[in-house]
């Protein structure tokens, strides 16, 4: 059976991750910690437009999530750290549409 498409999505660049891995570090985690089976290192994320994988940030997600024991508002704490510059091409693309479903048809490759 064939892995799920998300699975290879590409999420943006790394800034999205740092960003978990700092809350991590908030809550005294170590980053190697946050970071485990993600498959990136702590050195990628100070890679400018490195790419990250809807898989690996789900990983850091969930390893955060489980060291912490999933505290209340933990999401909304992440949240707060999110800015328009970490979330990468795709939400740029989708703020400039007229439409989420201009923007799909333009990704499949049918310009509207």
């Amino acid at each position: 059976m064939a892995a799920p498409a998300w699975r290879s999505l590409r999420r943006g660049t790394s800034g999205g991750v740092a960003s978990l891995v700092e809350l991590g570090e908030g809550h005294g985690l170590d980053p190697a910690d946050c970071l485990q089976g993600s498959g990136l290192r702590e050195s990628d994320l100070r890679v400018d437009g490195a790419v990250v994988l809807a898989e690996q940030e789900l990983a850091v997600i969930a390893n955060i999530v489980s060291l912490l024991n999933d505290p209340p508002g933990l999401g909304i704490e992440a949240g707060r750290m999110v800015n328009l510059g970490n979330l990468g091409i795709f939400v740029f693309a989708m703020l400039s549409s007229e439409t989420l479903g201009t923007r799909w048809r333009w990704r499949r490759g049918s310009r509207v």
